[in-house]
């Protein structure tokens, strides 16, 4: 018989880390950056609607936005992102995979044109700017 067994142990009084946590971390498949990128997005379904929210941090795979709204699990949006100034905004379509206290985040689904590219190009840009973690 197999039993699955979540292990938690403090690094700092008051704090838990959960090592489940941290092996989804290593398994990821796109590095993330924290970034606050202005997004305007809608559910679809509904045109007339666009909102406009801040990211919390981003990848080429999905985005954590900090959002007042409140989206189910699966609902699926569309998304309008200005990674450059004066390039093409990046269009794709999103699904809510997780909520957070005020904060959704979305899986991509779809990226259209070369949104995929500037995305990398934009993650990897920033990642060069910023200190390795740990690093002071």
């Amino acid at each position: 018989m197999v039993t699955k067994t979540t292990v938690s142990f403090k690094l700092a009084p008051g704090g838990r880390f959960d090592i489940v946590a941290r092996i989804m971390r290593c398994r990821r498949r796109f590095p993330r950056i924290e970034r606050s990128v202005v997004t305007y997005y809608r559910k679809l379904g509904n045109p007339a609607l666009e909102l406009a929210g801040l990211s919390r941090n981003l990848s080429r795979g999905g985005i954590l936005l900090s959002l007042e709204d409140s989206f189910d699990i699966g609902d699926v949006l569309s998304l309008e992102m200005v990674l450059f100034e004066g390039r093409t905004p990046v269009n794709a379509i999103g699904r809510v995979v997780r909520k957070e206290d005020g904060s959704v985040a979305l899986e991509f689904l779809e990226v259209d044109g070369d949104g995929d590219a500037q995305l990398k190009e934009y993650i990897e840009a920033r990642r060069k700017k910023e200190p390795e973690e740990g690093a002071r």
